[in-house]
């Protein structure tokens, strides 16, 4: 059996965010910093592991989401 479609691979850079610990004030300020350097940086896809996250807030979701927004106006995805 033959077959006449084509196949693309692409390689591209992921960013892994790690999160572990207890997100209060200071925890989500330093979170917050990442992320910005990350999308100042250029990120466009990025992986979220929030497995180790103990305790957190509404702000943790708010962070999520406008990180969201910002890579997928770039054509990328979290």
């Amino acid at each position: 059996m033959t077959s006449n479609a084509s196949v693309t691979i692409r390689v591209e850079q992921v960013e892994l965010l790690l999160v572990t610990g207890q997100l209060d004030d200071p925890g989500l300020d330093q979170l917050g910093c990442r992320v910005d350097e990350l999308l100042a940086g250029g990120t466009r896809l990025l992986v979220a592991d929030l497995s180790g996250v103990t305790a957190c807030d509404s702000r943790l979701f708010d962070l999520l989401a406008r990180t969201q927004y910002i890579v997928g106006d770039r054509g990328g995805w979290m």
